[in-house]
């Protein structure tokens, strides 16, 4: 009877684990890496909606994000012939659902944070949410491990 008692306990531990909700509205729901190894690499947008409209794509495909582990950072932007890169350095927001990441201006001081909301984070996948301060606009991003 003991037995019997510890392997359903056993089973509804485990029902439980995998039936939570995860903590990314779009997923995840079970990932066996940290979020941190999961955010580290390299990402270049896929999609942009404002508003729920997808936006067309400008040229963003060359442009990349690296996070790397330390919680440093490159962004790269081309223009034109151009490619302007910008460090930055990042930090999950509490309970990391949340992603802040801050940039030096040209006098090398750095400046706010800005926090971005983590809709869907895989080892391939990064999506977030942002609305810009005194806008009521809603920015959706899907960025791709590249």
């Amino acid at each position: 009877m003991k037995k019997q008692i510890l392997y359903l306990s056993a089973l509804l531990a485990v029902v439980v684990l995998f039936s939570s909700c995860g903590k990314y509205p779009d997923g995840p729901a079970f990932s066996l890496r940290t979020k941190t190894m999961r955010l580290t690499g390299d990402w270049k947008v896929e999609k942009t909606f404002l508003n729920g409209t997808e936006q067309p794509n400008s040229g963003n495909n060359s442009s990349t994000i690296t996070y790397v582990k330390d919680g440093t950072g490159t962004m790269s932007y081309v223009l034109g012939t151009a490619t302007l890169s910008v460090s930055f350095e990042w930090e999950f927001g509490t309970g990391k659902e949340t992603i802040k990441v801050r940039t030096k201006d040209t006098a090398g001081n750095w400046g706010n944070w800005d926090e971005s909301t983590i809709l869907r984070l895989t080892n391939s996948e990064f999506w977030t949410k942002d609305t810009p301060t005194g806008t009521t606009d809603e920015y959706i991003t899907h960025f791709i491990k590249s």
